[in-house]
């Protein structure tokens, strides 16, 4: 009997590992969809917030204090547990990078390179189907910490300069799933308190990061009052 690794012939056609990959990057990374750009050309933005970015070496530790040591490496086979003993020696050397990073809005492209594994999704019916697996993406080491200061910076100035509705959230800190049905619950207790019908809708955007408009997320970002200097650098980040 095949081990739980072995992959399977899918849909009844790939039999190499050659076609099989060819089917699990048709199914996971699809072309980019279109989008309606026709509104951006003439747009004005708002001035962006306030924000010099003047990296720490706090925030180095951090991030790197973050990271799950036993975490698979990816292409550069650096792993986090090796970033965690040799901090005290490479610390310097990790901020002059994160500092040139940021200071020349440039994401190295070296830390783009990533290696991705295919794992099977728990319990379901059919394993000759691309879509009963799902891809984890291995980055490089330095490139996540990168990554990690970045989420840290939009974060701070999204909560600092109230730039995301009140109603928003997900992905915010000190904001739970919890939280959001507390806040639905008591709002469906108050409309009937006053004999009134409440109503929600619930939405799941399948795929969403995997198919943000690159264009479209930048226009965003400085509607958002967002610096243009990280403006520019997350541009780099998606570049190729």
């Amino acid at each position: 009997m095949p081990a739980l690794h072995y992959i399977p012939t899918l849909n009844n056609t790939a039999n190499s590992n050659e076609e099989k990959a060819a089917e699990f990057q048709a199914n996971f990374f699809p072309p980019p969809p279109t989008a309606d750009l026709s509104d951006i050309p003439n747009s004005m933005y708002p001035p962006p917030v306030p924000c010099e970015i003047d990296i720490t070496m706090t925030q180095i530790e951090r991030a790197v204090n973050k990271t799950a040591p036993k975490k698979a490496p990816g292409p550069d086979e650096i792993s986090n547990l090796v970033v965690k003993k040799t901090f005290n020696t490479t610390q310097q050397h990790l901020l002059a990078l994160v500092r040139a990073s940021f200071n020349l809005a440039y994401f190295p492209k070296i830390f783009k390179h990533s290696t991705t594994v295919i794992l099977r999704k728990p319990s379901k019916p059919d394993y000759t189907k691309p879509n009963a697996y799902r891809p984890i993406a291995l980055e490089s080491t330095i490139g996540k910490i990168l990554e990690s200061i970045a989420a840290e910076i939009l974060s701070y100035l999204s909560e600092t300069y109230e730039l995301l509705p009140a109603q928003h959230f997900g992905g915010r800190p000190g904001r739970t799933a919890e939280d959001a049905m507390t806040v639905l619950s008591e709002r469906i207790y108050h409309a009937w308190k006053e004999r009134e019908i409440y109503s929600a809708v619930f939405m799941d955007v399948a795929g969403a990061f995997n198919n943000v408009h690159h264009e479209r997320l930048t226009h965003n970002m400085k509607q958002r009052r967002i610096p243009h200097s990280f403006v520019k650098w997350t541009e780099s980040f998606l570049e190729g």
